[in-house]
């Protein structure tokens, strides 16, 4: 997977000591990406160099605009403000492009999570999962209960998984959106999604969603979809659907104990 980077940075604001450290830290983080194949190829450039009239900046914030709906993301309040939408171009940012295509933009909010540039780059460096937020919010559920039981004791599922995200947002263009329950890291380092249903007859569905939510996942953070591992929790699972998991590539946690 070819990825190109484009960091785009206010001069006048990098001159201010936080902001230069941090131009600092993002170049020396892409040059490293770099030599060691993480990326494709990067840019740097300054705004007024990227975007010399305000057409260039309207015709970018119509396209960050339309992102933003696709995937889910929020922009708005990074690139502008509540009163006046996408207006303005934040100190530092970077579009990341996966075959040709916009694939994200940084720094964005997912839930109530913001992620900075630096969050980003750090992950892509070690080859880890940026998308680790919890998303949803509310009055539990039964669902959400089990997954809350599920989450006091992880070893229900298997032993020595460590927790990477709850209920965590992927998306990708053309309105593709999922919420994966959970997502552990295993013993050996590898990502684990669970799907977890209440009753039996949810499982039909939740194949169907794993399945998908592993594409999004891999795709969104630029991972190996054969090297993530997926599953369906449920408390009780029929030999027909865990057949039925098998020949997917699923794995089946039964969880009569939680």
């Amino acid at each position: 997977m070819q990825l190109v980077i484009r960091y785009f940075y206010n001069r006048e604001h990098s001159d201010q000591d936080r902001w230069a450290a941090q131009h600092k830290s993002i170049q020396a983080a892409l040059r490293r990406l770099q030599e060691t194949a993480r990326i494709h190829e990067y840019g740097v450039q300054e705004h007024k160099e990227a975007f010399p009239t305000g057409e260039d900046e309207r015709e970018f914030f119509k396209q960050l605009a339309d992102f933003s709906l696709r995937h889910h993301v929020a922009l708005a309040q990074i690139f502008g403000s509540r009163k006046h939408g996408f207006s303005y171009l934040p100190p530092q940012f970077l579009l990341v492009y996966s075959a040709g295509q916009l694939a994200e933009v940084f720094p964005c909010r997912v839930g109530n999570t913001e992620i900075s540039i630096l969050d980003f780059l750090a992950r892509l460096e070690k080859g880890e999962a940026w998308t680790s937020t919890s998303y949803r919010v509310g009055k539990k559920s039964k669902h959400e209960e089990m997954i809350e039981r599920i989450l006091d004791n992880p070893a229900t599922l298997e032993a020595g998984l460590t927790l990477h995200g709850k209920s965590v947002h992927v998306s990708q263009g053309f309105g593709e959106v999922g919420i994966i329950d959970l997502v552990f890291l295993d013993k050996s380092g590898t990502y684990l999604l669970v799907e977890v249903k209440v009753k039996p007859d949810e499982i039909d569905k939740a194949i169907g969603q794993v399945l998908r939510h592993r594409d999004l996942f891999a795709r969104q953070n630029f991972l190996e979809r054969n090297k993530l591992r997926i599953g369906i929790a449920c408390p009780f699972i029929p030999v027909q659907a865990r057949a039925i998991c098998e020949a997917a590539g699923i794995e089946a946690f039964e969880l009569s104990k939680v």
